[in-house]
């Protein structure tokens, strides 16, 4: 497998270049070890992120708090349009 990749399986198992495991309700995501992940989980619902998502306006904001910034739409549309604002 190349670097940064994944496995989204419903069954956990042990592959040599997949070390990390998170468990997403009846799934396991398998990262390779330079893999970027967060997950967000509140009121709204789960909100995870593969890879990385940068703020023009806010440089500064890490993944997890753009994630947190999405997280607090409801509406598939607004997370969308929402999303436009970052790019990565």
């Amino acid at each position: 497998m190349n670097r940064k990749q994944f496995l989204l399986t419903k069954k956990k198992k042990s592959f040599p270049c997949l070390n990390k495991v998170q468990n997403i309700e009846d799934y396991f995501l398998h990262l390779g070890k330079d893999s970027e992940y967060c997950s967000v989980i509140n009121e709204h619902g789960e909100f995870h992120l593969l890879g990385s998502m940068y703020d023009w306006k806010n440089p500064q904001f890490s993944n997890e708090q753009i994630l947190e910034n999405i997280s607090h739409k409801q509406i598939l549309e607004e997370i969308l349009k929402m999303s436009d604002n970052y790019c990565g």
